[in-house]
Formats: structure tokens, sequence, C-alpha cells
């Protein structure tokens, strides 16, 4: 596989009459991909559905900010989830914080749940933040958590270095086509960005309807032409960031 697309969302019910082809249809393009879902039960399918390949597919597991308040969160259920497969569970989350949710203060705590498994696992976190990013940073710093990834950044550069610092990689996604962030990208070491489709959102042009792991391509071509460099130095780096990053057996 040549191309890593860090967060898809295969389990939406976009997926539900033809997910397997979508899967075969970004295997024969090179693209591997990490399936993020965001509650217990659904972080149960993750997993199983990563099983039905033997390479280039993998699992995040985690409560999402929105859902907090909705579902329970029991730390013990995600540790005996990556117990279940821990060649498969590549990382933690997507988790963090959304100021459009409710439950502020129980957000936060849940973040710091998924921030001790993490640490306790010795995974990487997805961080879902939303008009959050100086409580995220302050909670990260306060933490001392050691690796992670910060999902369709949409920050401003300053709080780019602050995770840079941090030891955490940007994740860059359709939202490049909706949002002025070339200044960003220009600035952010290719050695510190992940890419992602976080499909079925965020569909890249030229393509329309359902984004999907395949159209990962679209996202190497913006990242290329913002930085000025070449499409297949886009493709290697940040597959091998990925590959870093999660621990991603070969």
């Amino acid at each position: 596989m040549k191309i890593f697309d860090t967060h898809a969302h295969l389990n939406f019910v976009d997926y539900e009459k033809d997910r397997e082809e979508v899967v075969e249809r970004a295997f024969k393009e090179g693209v591997s991909m990490i399936n993020v879902w965001t509650d217990i039960i659904e972080s149960e399918k993750v997993v199983e559905i990563a099983k039905t390949k033997e390479n280039g597919l993998y699992a995040g597991i985690g409560l999402h900010p929105l859902y907090v308040g909705k579902e329970s969160f029991r730390k013990d259920d995600y540790v005996s989830l990556f117990n279940v497969d821990r060649e498969k569970v590549v990382a933690i989350g997507e988790t963090g914080l959304d100021k459009k949710g409710e439950k502020r203060e129980k957000q936060r705590d849940v973040f710091k749940e998924h921030i001790i498994i993490a640490q306790e696992l010795d995974l990487p976190l997805i961080v879902h933040c939303r008009m959050a990013h100086r409580e995220v940073i302050e909670i990260l710093r306060k933490e001392k958590v050691k690796k992670g990834v910060i999902h369709c950044f949409t920050g401003s550069l300053k709080e780019a270095k602050e995770y840079l610092s941090l030891n955490f990689y940007l994740g860059l996604n359709g939202i490049l086509f909706k949002m002025d962030l070339n200044e960003i990208v220009k600035e952010i070491p290719l050695e510190r960005i992940v890419l992602e489709t976080d499909c079925p959102f965020l569909t890249p042009p030229p393509k329309k309807g359902r984004n999907e792991p395949s159209y990962i391509k679209e996202i190497v071509k913006k990242v290329a032409s913002i930085k000025n460099i070449s499409q297949g130095e886009v493709e290697e780096k940040t597959t091998e960031n990925a590959i870093n990053l999660f621990n991603i057996k070969q």
C-alpha cells in the first residue's frame, strides 16, 4: 500500500450496501485505512471489519465527544477490545472536545480517561477538536500525552506549532477545500502530516456525493500543490508517518 487514510468511518449506514466494494476500491488504489468509530458498540464492529483483511485495514476505538452523555464510558470495555486483536487496534479515539456538544465537563473527564487508556496501552490518540484548541492543548500538555494526531486540523498556525511541540501530527483532509489553511500547510513539516478522508464526510472536489477512502488521492494532490512538491513525495512521506505513528506491522 502506498497511501494511508488515517481516519475513515466505514461503519456508517452510507456503506451498508457496498462496504466490501468500497474497501476493495481503496485497495486497488493502494490505500490502507484506519476505520475510526465513536462508541463501544460500533468500536466492536470496526475491530471485526478490520479482522476481515490481513493487511491494509485497521481500527481506532473511542467515544466521540458528541456522544458523551448519550452513552456510558467504561474503560475496561476499551481495554478488553484492544486485547481482542492487538495488531488491528492501532489507536484510541476519536476523542476530545467539541463546543457544539453538551456536557462539557463530562467531555473533559472522558477525554482524560481516553488519555489514561492510550498511555497504559502505549497507543496514539486520535483527537477531535472543534473550537476548543486552547483547552485541548492545555490538557495534552498537563497530562503529558506521548503521541497522537489532531484529526481534521482547523486551528491557527500558532496552535499547529504547539501541537507539533507536543509530538502530535496534524491530520489533513477535505477541509482544505473549505477553509484557507494554505499558510499552515506550507509551514508544517511534511514529516508531521498524516492524510485522512473522514469519509463519508468532506468529499473533496471534483468528487461528489459520499466520500470514500479511495478519494484520498485528491488530498494528496492538494497538499502537493500547496507545498509545491511532488504527489509521490506526499504519498511516500505521509504513509511513512502513519506507519510510524500507529506502529503498523507490515
